[in-house]
């Protein structure tokens, strides 16, 4: 017989759970039907709140297919063949400035036949200074209403 360790281990986790500032654990088995998934903003990739990441190397495209994603939005067509839902978007320029991208923009538009009206649901947030991370988001949290973006 083994000594070493008498535990038992429980036949389910349903009755375990708590909860944090930061997090709750819990059984799935108890997560009520009211918290379905959220929207889809781009179909078969990605949801309402959630998040993506694009990275490659430098002369990758990644801030022109970025823009096509925002036009996509914007206008609720597809991108990449997946078909996104329409809404605002707001572009985060610390890079290139606001001319490049609105030459960016105008050109996705030409190229693809769509309406300037979508860039009414379009805003630009430009750098004055280098900024700080912490300033950034201190600022967007303060200033814009939530889901407006």
């Amino acid at each position: 017989m083994d000594d070493k360790d008498n535990t038992l281990i429980p036949d389910d986790v349903s009755d375990f759970s708590f909860e944090t500032d930061d997090f709750s654990v819990g059984c799935i088995s108890k997560i009520p039907e009211s918290k379905t998934e959220k929207p889809v903003l781009i179909e078969n990739l990605l949801h309402q709140g959630h998040s993506m990441l694009l990275y490659g190397p430098a002369k990758s495209y990644k801030s022109f297919l970025l823009l096509m994603l925002c036009m996509a939005i914007a206008t609720g067509t597809e991108w990449l063949g997946q078909k996104c839902s329409q809404g605002n978007v707001l572009i985060i320029e610390f890079e290139n400035g606001e001319g490049m991208v609105l030459n960016r923009i105008k050109q996705i538009l030409n190229e693809n036949g769509l309406d300037e009206t979508c860039l009414s649901r379009i805003s630009i947030l430009s750098a004055k200074n280098s900024l700080d991370i912490n300033s950034l988001a201190d600022g967007l949290i303060k200033n814009i209403p939530p889901k407006l973006y």
